[in-house]
């Protein structure tokens, strides 16, 4: 197909009008399109014809989210996910994962088998999301999910801030976690740990 060979595309509109959206289809080239990055704020609509005309072709997908306890908010990026069922490499970006383990577990049963590397950009405040011992337990659920996906290569962890931020979106500053925010990590996830999964670079 025809049409302008763009490979990222980031959507950073709280609620874009339709037009603007059918542009998008009608410029762009749904076999160059590779990379597409949209957050909890882009839930309209017009997203949707989107992801029908790209998702299928798309390799990287990032989800910029807050709190997936909202049910249209998970309904939608379920919707998302379904729509690219080709997916190499898949960025949840959620500064409150602890919370929304669960929730992030239930998503991820949706991703394709084929799909090598998953990248969490958690928040900055690592100790809190994983230093709680008696917490550990919440995250074998978002762990079985993980190991079940049959080629999955790397399970990526990296702490992520935002300044300027609108919920979900920002100037971003991501910064790998030192050794004790590692180990932290490992202790929660041990079994991913265990098969080699687990990835901080």
């Amino acid at each position: 197909m025809s049409g302008w060979q763009v490979t990222s595309l980031r959507i950073d509109l709280y609620n874009p009008p339709f037009w603007l959206i059918n542009l998008f289809r009608a410029i762009l080239s749904v076999d160059s399109l590779r990379s597409l990055e949209v957050g909890e704020t882009a839930l309209a609509g017009s997203y949707a014809i989107l992801f029908e005309q790209f998702g299928p072709s798309l390799d990287n997908l990032r989800f910029n989210m807050w709190d997936l306890k909202d049910d249209a908010i998970k309904e939608t990026f379920r919707q998302y996910l379904l729509e690219c069922p080709l997916l190499e490499s898949l960025q949840l970006c959620c500064r409150n994962l602890a919370a929304n383990n669960s929730q992030v577990a239930s998503l991820l049963q949706l991703v394709c088998q084929t799909t090598k590397q998953i990248t969490f950009c958690i928040g900055v405040d690592v100790e809190a999301a994983f230093g709680n011992p008696l917490l550990r337990s919440s995250w074998t659920p978002l762990e079985q999910v993980l190991l079940n996906i049959r080629e999955l290569e790397h399970v990526r962890f990296v702490a992520e801030n935002l300044t300027n931020k609108k919920r979900g979106f920002g100037l971003r500053n991501q910064v790998i976690l030192d050794d004790v925010q590692q180990q932290l990590v490992k202790d929660c996830l041990p079994k991913l740990e265990t098969a080699g999964l687990l990835s901080f670079e």
